[in-house]
């Protein structure tokens, strides 16, 4: 996300008409300018460049009718950025390094406030505030709606569309064609209901779009409107040509406004109260505790403006449940035992990070404060900044947020984080318990603790 974001926010600066060229994936290892790797380098820079491209999106998707207006007002705000944070070349150490990240970080925090205080067109949420009170309506009936298939919760639209009186649909694909050529996509196309014949040009545009993976073709219910796609790479990057079919040949339709484009946003084809609409749906397995679903109606042969549900969560705990089989390891009779309050120090981090420390350095003996001292010592750098936001908190070494942990009498240094892999941040959380042995550090055991989207906390709509 971190590197597609990016991307869409040059993509802004630089004023590309389509949305669908907004969302291409940035690769980090192609970055130039100093911001570019600052922004692929730092977790807080890339998490807060990944919300304020999802927050430009919507606010595009959500009031198409000022587009113009608004793409000028992100090329401004980029020139400001960089003006305000000018970065000199070359690597950033030390300081200046850690003066150009607030800089960066106060910025987009900014922009990010100002983005979501600004009013939504009224016209257009009237339909997600549907989608919104139904989602509530149901959990509040059965609370466990989103658990039926395991401890990690489904996403809103999933639980909708499962409850028979929601009025939701999420079509099936009307096709996949795995290393599509253009004799598989002619003899789909004929094989239809109405039967069709794709032009040399469009045919070698799907055909390139989707020869080496699993090509996805959708149909809007009741229409003939399509849309090839294929969802690739971890950060299952979605790309799509969007066409139509009359008179028995298909042609290339326009995409629908906002665009169905991006990374980790799952676009559908499907109904609202048997009205065809797009849906595009963020629901992932980060620490994040929200999620989106965005609606654009289909009326008189097109998308209509686009609205956006905004779901809020609180989190959910297991002692046993976890997205991944995490690596783990404890040994004695008392593991158990640790395991629950692994689990009650994950509970008091996920709250308030810095109050779980200073509660737990508080209950300490001035014996013990002093040998938690030496612990930290041996620990070495702890992750600067000292982060309020558990999100911030990952396995990665030197990033997890330290505490001191008292058990059998004995004390110990709990280090807590999200679990990661590569860029990936997990919402599940890693406790790793540590004792002092020779004057070094020695990890006793380790815990998984999952954690997932939990009690609605609130539901909206713009």
């Amino acid at each position: 996300m971190i590197r597609v974001q990016f991307r869409l926010l040059l993509s802004l600066a630089l004023s590309i008409p389509s949305f669908s060229a907004l969302a291409q994936s940035f690769d980090c290892a192609k970055a130039t300018t100093a911001v570019e790797r600052l922004v692929c380098a730092d977790r807080r820079l890339g998490a807060l460049d990944g919300e304020l491209g999802a927050e430009v999106k919507r606010s595009l998707a959500a009031d198409p009718a000022h587009r113009a207006e608004k793409l000028g007002e992100a090329r401004k705000w980029l020139g400001e950025r960089d003006r305000l944070c000018a970065l000199p070349a070359g690597e950033l150490r030390g300081e200046a390094r850690a003066k150009a990240l607030a800089c960066l970080a106060a910025a987009y925090e900014a922009r990010l406030a100002a983005l979501k205080a600004a009013p939504a067109a009224p016209e257009t949420s009237a339909i997600c505030r549907k989608l919104a009170d139904r989602y509530a309506a149901l959990l509040a009936k059965d609370p466990e709606a989103p658990y039926k298939k395991s401890f990690y919760a489904e996403s809103p639209l999933q639980v909708l569309a499962a409850a028979p009186d929601a009025d939701v649909m999420v079509a099936a694909p009307a096709a996949n064609i795995d290393d599509v050529t253009r004799a598989k996509l002619a003899a789909w196309a004929k094989a239809e209901p109405q039967p069709f014949v794709f032009p040399d040009t469009l045919a070698a545009e799907i055909v390139a779009l989707g020869a080496h993976t699993r090509l996805v073709i959708d149909r809007l219910p009741g229409e003939a409107y399509y849309a090839a796609g294929v969802t690739e790479g971890t950060m299952h990057c979605y790309s799509a040509i969007y066409f139509s079919v009359s008179g028995g040949a298909a042609r290339k339709a326009a995409e629908p406004d906002g665009g169905e484009e991006g990374c980790g946003a799952s676009p559908d084809f499907g109904k609202l109260d048997g009205a065809p609409v797009a849906f595009e749906e963020g629901h992932d397995y980060s620490p994040s505790l929200s999620s989106y679903v965005a609606v654009k109606p289909w009326r008189a042969g097109r998308f209509g403006p686009a609205c956006t549900a905004h779901f809020e969560f609180a989190p959910k705990f297991a002692e046993h449940a976890t997205y991944n089989q995490w690596e783990e390891h404890c040994a004695g009779a008392d593991c158990e035992a640790l395991r629950k309050e692994a689990l009650s120090l994950v509970e008091a981090a996920q709250k308030q990070p810095l109050a779980a420390r200073k509660a737990a350095l508080a209950r300490l003996s001035a014996t013990q404060a002093e040998e938690f001292a030496k612990m930290e010592e041996a620990a070495g750098p702890d992750f600067s900044g000292e982060p309020d936001d558990p999100a911030q908190y990952g396995d990665e070494n030197g990033k997890a947020l330290r505490l001191p942990f008292l058990h059998g009498g004995r004390l110990y240094l709990a280090e807590l984080g999200h679990f990661t892999i590569g860029w990936r941040v997990f919402s599940d959380w890693r406790v790793a318990l540590e004792q002092l042995d020779k004057g070094k550090l020695a990890e006793s055991s380790v815990f998984a603790i999952g954690m997932t989207k939990g009690a609605l906390r609130g539901a909206s709509a713009k």
